[in-house]
């Protein structure tokens, strides 16, 4: 069993429901590679994001994946892309820093995957 959590400020004024199969998909990598029972959610509708960012629209979520070992994380995201790359983007953005996070994404047809 996992459990999500949101970090203190987190709005969730509008979240589509087409991007819970791919959170979920990704919380079930998270606990069987990372071993984790709590995943945290650092951002939806609320912060500062590029123009355009799906964040907007409930379309994306920012996860805390700071606190893991890199090479456990890096696994995560290949094995998520390896089965769900067609229909969400998964982005480890900036590894290693303060700010370290995965972005997720429903974005179907994105050939930027």
């Amino acid at each position: 069993m996992v459990l999500l959590r949101f970090k203190y400020g987190v709005v969730v004024g509008v979240l589509d429901t087409n991007l819970l199969p791919g959170l979920l998909s990704l919380c079930h990598f998270m606990e069987t590679i990372l071993g984790v029972h709590e995943i945290t959610i650092t951002s939806v509708n609320d912060g500062t994001h590029k123009p355009g960012s799906l964040h907007y629209s409930g379309r994306a979520v920012d996860i805390r994946s700071k606190i893991y070992p890199k090479p456990e994380v890096s696994r995560v995201v290949q094995e998520f892309k390896k089965l769900y790359d067609a229909e969400y983007d998964l982005i480890w953005e900036n590894p290693g820093e303060p700010a370290e996070h995965l972005h997720l994404e429903f974005d179907p047809g994105n050939t930027n995957h």
